[in-house]
């Protein structure tokens, strides 16, 4: 974003006005099957046309922002988690899966808009914890990159049932049985850390 413009950050969106601006843009945005304009949007808003441009630059933009929001307050909270010694993936699983669940309405639009590759991106994040990825071994990094494929699939179809909160357990209970396979299939090769 330019200097005048620093879209969707966390500073701005503790701001209650701001925020209910924001949501209220994102409702009539996604509500609408067909193209709308900036102007429809702020009329419907009850917001000067200006007033969109403090949010989003573009029409086309809103869906970015959003997903670069996202991605930042993510981004944010498994740098902390990484940051103790003795975190375990389960642990870091977990709370990708609560993140996901308490952004259910951001990401089921992401993933409506063919925007898949977040869900990627954030098992992606989790990377630091996963031992010697993409390191010289060959085998060990196809298997890494076969375990994190299986993982994404696994939140796409919790994803599909609408990322509820009753799932969450469950699904838990999947991404580690996959953790447990590939830590096996990793052990010959000198890997197998993930715990």
């Amino acid at each position: 974003m330019g200097k005048y413009h620093p879209g969707l950050t966390e500073k701005r969106m503790r701001d209650k006005r701001f925020k209910r601006t924001e949501e209220a843009i994102l409702r009539v945005f996604f509500e609408e099957d067909n193209y709308i304009s900036i102007e429809e949007i702020a009329k419907k808003v009850g917001v000067a046309r200006s007033t969109f441009y403090h949010h989003h630059r573009a029409i086309r933009e809103i869906i970015p922002d959003y997903e670069r929001f996202l991605l930042r307050r993510y981004r944010r909270r498994v740098r902390r988690l990484l940051k103790k010694d003795n975190v375990r993936m389960k642990i870091l699983y977990f709370e990708m899966l609560t993140f996901m669940a308490r952004h259910r309405e951001a990401l089921g639009t992401l993933e409506r808009d063919n925007r898949r590759e977040v869900i990627a991106k954030m098992i992606q994040e989790l990377a630091p914890k996963m031992d010697r990825l993409g390191s010289a071994n060959d085998a060990h990094g196809k298997i890494m990159r076969v375990y994190q494929s299986e993982v994404v699939e696994i939140v796409r179809m919790w994803g599909e049932e609408g990322f509820s909160n009753e799932k969450i357990e469950v699904v838990l209970k999947d991404i580690m049985y996959l953790t447990e396979t590939a830590r096996v299939r990793l052990k010959p090769l000198g890997g197998g850390k993930l715990r």
